[in-house]
């Protein structure tokens, strides 16, 4: 049985390390932001105070909240 080397296999994984470690670093600072600007927020009942309440659990949602307003 011949095994076949992928050239280039190594590096792929590495860029996809690099790739996720990125993502998972930048959806923790979102959600993170998400939590302060809650805090800092005025309006009780408003429908984005609603939303981040709901991204502080959800936190795919928690953490595009951080970042957008």
């Amino acid at each position: 049985m011949n095994r076949i080397k992928q050239a280039g296999s190594t590096a792929t994984g590495a860029v996809l390390a690099l790739l996720i470690a990125t993502v998972g670093i930048a959806s923790v600072g979102g959600w993170i932001a998400n939590i302060v600007k809650l805090c800092h927020s005025a309006a009780p009942f408003h429908p984005v105070v609603i939303v981040r309440i709901a991204g502080i659990f959800i936190v795919p949602l928690g953490c595009v909240m951080g970042y957008i307003g």
